[in-house]
């Protein structure tokens, strides 16, 4: 058993949230600075140099604590607001979350 599936089934009840057991799986990008001689660092959007991780972030509970549910490494110029990156990531947070949670949307 993966240590994500295994504290999932410890959580038990309390992965779901207060509002009829949704999961919500928020998006979101940020620039994390490295120094230009970084392998892979280039411009980004700002002048700095570095990268731009597409995160998501599951968020469950009645705090709507979460947890990272999938990270994609990207340059320091990608966009935060790329279709396809948001769409890519937010499926493979997706498939981090037990199959017996799956609803149909």
């Amino acid at each position: 058993m993966s240590a994500r599936a295994g504290a999932w089934e410890l959580a038990g009840e309390h992965v779901l949230s207060t509002d009829g057991g949704s999961i919500a799986a928020d998006p979101d990008a940020t620039i994390v600075l490295a120094p230009l001689e970084e392998e892979n660092a280039v411009p980004a959007w700002n002048g700095t140099f570095g990268f731009n991780p597409m995160t998501v972030v599951i968020d469950h509970g009645p705090g709507g604590a979460g947890e990272v549910g999938a990270l994609d490494l990207r340059p320091g110029n990608a966009s935060s607001n790329t279709a396809d990156d948001q769409n890519t990531t937010v499926r493979a947070a997706f498939q981090q979350i037990p199959a017996h949670l799956h609803k149909p949307c």
